[in-house]
């Protein structure tokens, strides 16, 4: 069991570890208080009391993916709420395109796919991602990098592009029907 003192010394770390990797000191009383209460629920499956802080340590990674997963998918609403309706903004296609990459991404093989959401999707630096999965930082621009081609062929696969010399999409042609 836990005294006093040690809940403290929990909570100054767990606050150091998400200030460090959060922006929004909102968010990081949230994260706080949801990780010790997930680690107060899980208590009685610890097995190894020595062992307490890393473990902690581990449930707030996954609270701090689970904070970054539920904010991409109220930006995902947010996004499919602004998008043009037919025939509005014919010449940009952009918004169109950017729709389907969420869907894509999900089928990704997990490690490139959470990479991605962590970075793309969350505004994650690749060093806070390399923190976060407890990688190096070659290893998680790697990641990244990997991902963002899987997800290009997907895309590529899936139709064939028009783009302007800005970039932009203008135009697209499907060539595969089960694709978003």
């Amino acid at each position: 069991m836990m005294s006093d003192p040690d809940w403290q010394t929990l909570d100054d770390s767990l606050r150091g570890w998400f200030g460090r990797r959060l922006s929004c000191p909102a968010d990081v009383d949230d994260l706080v208080q949801d990780t010790l209460v997930r680690i107060h629920r899980a208590l009685p499956e610890l097995r190894d009391d020595d062992r307490i802080f890393a473990w902690a340590h581990r449930i707030a990674q996954h609270a701090l993916i689970d904070h970054f997963r539920r904010r991409a998918r109220k930006l995902e609403e947010d996004l499919a709420e602004d998008l043009p309706g037919s025939g509005e903004d014919g010449d940009n296609h952009n918004a169109l395109v950017a729709s389907w990459l969420r869907p894509m991404m999900a089928g990704l093989p997990e490690d490139y796919r959470h990479a991605l959401e962590l970075t793309e999707l969350h505004g994650m630096s690749q060093r806070e991602l390399a923190e976060t999965l407890g990688l190096s930082p070659s290893g998680a621009r790697t990641r990244v990098q990997r991902g963002r081609k899987l997800l290009r062929e997907a895309l590529e696969r899936c139709c064939a592009l028009e783009r302007d010399n800005r970039g932009n999409v203008i135009g697209w042609a499907c060539r595969d029907p089960s694709c978003p």
